[in-house]
């Protein structure tokens, strides 16, 4: 696809001025932005972070002083400098000619915040389609008075989960989200969430075929992120089961890089959410493992279900999150607890009455950027009092009151 020079969108400033070439919104890329930004003599940029996405800046002319973290560094044309998310930094034109420089970030939908406010407006939130309401058209008016814009498509949506979906409801559904001006998100389908001890063909069958409809309700609704689920394994120790999938079943990483690829030839992202069960995915060590395999260069990341890892064996921490957010794109939220500390999930819960150090690992998800969106679900776990309770507007609540960076 080709930009012509007279499609640049140019941003003017008061010291100079940004344009954008490419980025989602520009309809040209789905993983990166790049344009070019120009800094008249003697001015310079205010300070700021992109919470989720690298930059690399290339001095085309000029001379400049870039300041990074708490270092600074002169350049002159022909000089590069690689600025990682969430690193403060800015430029001044230290020369007597414009510096124009050519930019580039790791995420088509780059987000920039004031170094002042670093982590303060990090992170949106949502929640899957139905947790307001089994109906969707409520469920969507809830979303746009809770001040939400956007929408986890998951179930729900007229009685039905996304992939059963014919092409006539998916145009219905965009038509209701068009209306209220809400996005979608992601696609959160249940493919490849099967056991993969029934074998190559069935597996393909269940998940290759129904994927090819999905993308097709996906060039109606316009998602950013497509999802598929961590399979089922039900032989092979659970700590041991990315080797087994190795020894046993190698083409389940094959038949993930084609569907991966699908997806992108598409123009949307995908997203591997762990699951609950007998799942190859319990912990952060089988979840690097698992994403190294089935990632050839395609940048496709893990959606951290916080709860669903605990209920597969790995009580969530802040080291636990540590060791996943090189590889985490999205987060999924829900409360839950234990009978003993650092024990297994019993109860559901709030967020607010949750076991697991909730504030503390969303400060770093919000901090690190590696979630611009968080979505809130349903908790799994018994009713202490033997009745359901729904914690869907609590939670959006205490979440809203816990973190003035989280916007809706």
């Amino acid at each position: 696809m080709i930009t012509r020079s007279n499609e640049i969108e140019v941003v003017n400033t008061h010291w100079g001025r940004l344009e954008w070439i490419v980025s989602r919104s520009r309809n040209n890329s789905t993983t990166m932005t790049f344009g070019r930004c120009i800094i008249k003599p003697g001015m310079a940029n205010s300070r700021h972070i992109h919470p989720n996405c690298d930059e690399i800046l290339h001095l085309v002319s000029g001379e400049i002083e870039h300041s990074m973290g708490d270092e600074s560094f002169p350049m002159r044309a022909g000089d590069t400098i690689s600025i990682p998310r969430g690193v403060a930094h800015n430029a001044r034109s230290t020369g007597s000619e414009e510096a124009v420089m050519v930019i580039s970030f790791s995420s088509a939908d780059r987000k920039s915040l004031p170094a002042d406010t670093f982590g303060t407006c990090a992170a949106e939130l949502t929640v899957l389609s139905s947790m307001l309401s089994s109906d969707f058209e409520t469920a969507l008016d809830r979303h746009v008075e809770l001040g939400m814009k956007y929408v986890d498509m998951k179930d729900g949506i007229f009685g039905k989960s996304i992939t059963q979906l014919t092409l006539d409801e998916a145009i219905r559904a965009m038509q209701l989200l068009t209306d209220r001006s809400l996005e979608v998100y992601c696609l959160s389908s249940s493919l490849f969430g099967g056991d993969v001890s029934f074998g190559e063909p069935a597996f393909r069958e269940a998940n290759l075929v129904p994927l090819k409809h999905l993308l097709k309700t996906a060039e109606i609704l316009r998602p950013r992120f497509i999802r598929l689920l961590v399979p089922q394994c039900a032989d092979g120790a659970r700590s041991e089961r990315v080797a087994w999938v190795d020894e046993h079943a190698p083409w389940l990483w094959r038949l993930f890089r084609e569907a991966i690829s699908a997806i992108l030839s598409a123009g949307f992202q995908c997203t591997i959410e762990n699951e609950t069960g007998n799942v190859i995915v319990d912990g952060p060590e089988t979840a690097l493992a698992f994403m190294e395999r089935i990632d050839d260069g395609s940048g496709v990341k893990l959606t951290w279900d916080v709860q669903n890892m605990w209920q597969a064996g790995t009580f969530p921490t802040v080291e636990v999150y540590e060791k996943l957010k090189t590889v985490i794109g999205y987060v999924h939220l829900k409360g839950g607890r234990s009978e003993t500390p650092g024990g297994r999930l019993v109860w559901r819960s709030s967020l607010a009455d949750a076991s697991w150090p909730v504030r503390e690992i969303i400060e770093r998800v919000i901090t690190d950027g590696c979630s611009p969106l968080i979505c809130l679900n349903p908790s799994h776990g018994a009713s202490q009092n033997g009745e359901y309770i729904d914690f869907a507007e609590a939670d959006i609540a205490w979440m809203q009151q816990s973190f003035r960076k989280v916007i809706t």
